[in-house]
């Protein structure tokens, strides 16, 4: 559903007993004096409103007890768990985290172990073993995924790391994932999805192009479990800068080299990120709405108002809104795709074997029989064929 252009926006806040099931206070028409709101690729987003409330209400609204929903045009575009508060005589400050704050605040509960699992179906189990009892936000009920390809042979110890160890740890295998309107999506779900065209006239100020070359890695060596791999940009003109990645859940010299390409192609090249700065902000004639601005979608840039030109398809990195009597800012940070994005092009998992001790053994004296293409050497001793 559209909800309607950027700049215009009918707002309401709703705090609510999570446990209860019920509204504890309601914005009224002029309740609203300023809400900021946003959302961020794989990262944990945060809100928030300035109100008018009665003093009686002020008292009523905790922390963790409470959850914070801010709606547009009569739809949620924001919502999360209270964080802070703050009340003076003059109104209420009120401070939210999305579900995603949860992880920092629940440890891993199960042990379990992944074996060439793909990291969507991981973060997946993991966050629904942690956040399912007590899910202040609804957040395990409304998961949307995508399978990433990325993956997974890891182990986590129950109640020795908290979820959000879990979580970083797959963020740095390449999944990706965000919150929008309360819905974690796991995966490159935004990525489906690409909007029209920006240019220079869709900005009220001037566009930031930053050319950040920290990240640049022209010869990658990655290191798994007992196997390495290694890729090189071929005659690169940005010279020799060279990096190693670990990748513990890397059991085979392929998996290694085809990572190790991965970051290759996605770091040979010093990445132009456009920045829609603060002082900017997307017109109201811009031809994209809120619900379109999901991080990870894909945006189609033009401009070359900078000198420095930029046309080609980005991805939506952070989304930060402004509202006030004055209207509403929509600010937007633009950044370069990444090819662990493209699912079409990562590889099949890992052929893992799965057999017991046992098995492993006696598979190995059948190998070794004599009769079974096993030949003698000089002392008289069996010498097996390896086993394909």
């Amino acid at each position: 559903m559209m909800l309607g252009r950027l700049g215009v926006g009918d707002y309401a806040i709703v705090v609510t007993d999570w446990a209860a099931g019920r509204i504890v206070w309601q914005s009224p028409d002029r309740g609203l004096r300023k809400a900021d709101w946003g959302r961020e690729l794989s990262e944990v987003s945060k809100a928030t409103v300035q109100v008018h409330v009665p003093l009686h209400i002020a008292d009523r609204i905790e922390p963790w007890m409470h959850c914070l929903t801010i709606y547009r045009a009569g739809e949620v575009v924001w919502h999360g768990v209270v964080l802070q508060v703050t009340a003076t005589a003059s109104g209420m400050a009120i401070v939210g985290w999305d579900g995603s704050g949860f992880f920092s605040r629940r440890r891993v509960p199960l042990a379990r172990k992944w074996a060439q699992h793909d990291a969507t179906q991981v973060m997946r189990t993991m966050v629904e073993d942690a956040c399912g009892f007590a899910d202040a936000t609804g957040l395990v009920e409304g998961i949307v995924t995508r399978e990433s390809r990325v993956w997974v042979t890891a182990a986590w110890t129950p109640s020795e790391c908290m979820l959000d160890d879990v979580v970083d740890d797959l963020v740095k295998m390449g999944l990706v994932w965000t919150v929008v309107a309360g819905r974690l999506l796991i995966g490159p779900v935004g990525a489906q999805h690409t909007t029209a065209t920006l240019s220079d006239r869709d900005v009220d100020g001037d566009f930031t192009v930053v050319k950040d070359g920290a990240e640049v890695v022209t010869d990658c060596h990655v290191q798994g479990k007992g196997v390495w791999g290694q890729w090189m940009a071929e005659a690169s003109p940005l010279g020799l800068v060279q990096g190693i990645e670990k990748a513990d859940g890397a059991v085979r010299e392929e998996e290694c080299v085809q990572m190790a390409k991965r970051v290759v192609e996605d770091a040979s090249v010093t990445p132009r990120r456009l920045v829609v700065p603060s002082g900017a902000r997307l017109l109201p004639s811009a031809p994209v709405g809120i619900d379109e601005l999901v991080p990870g979608a894909r945006v189609l840039v033009s401009s070359r108002q900078t000198g420095v030109v930029v046309s080609s398809t980005m991805q939506v990195r952070e989304v930060q809104v402004s509202v006030d009597e004055g209207g509403e800012d929509v600010k937007v940070t633009l950044g370069e795709t990444s090819v662990t994005q493209e699912v079409t092009d990562m590889p099949d998992p890992a052929l893992i074997d799965m057999r017991s001790p046992y098995e492993k053994e006696q598979a190995s004296k059948t190998n070794t029989s004599t009769g079974s293409g096993a030949k003698q050497d000089e002392d008289g001793a069996t010498v097996g064929t390896a086993p394909a």
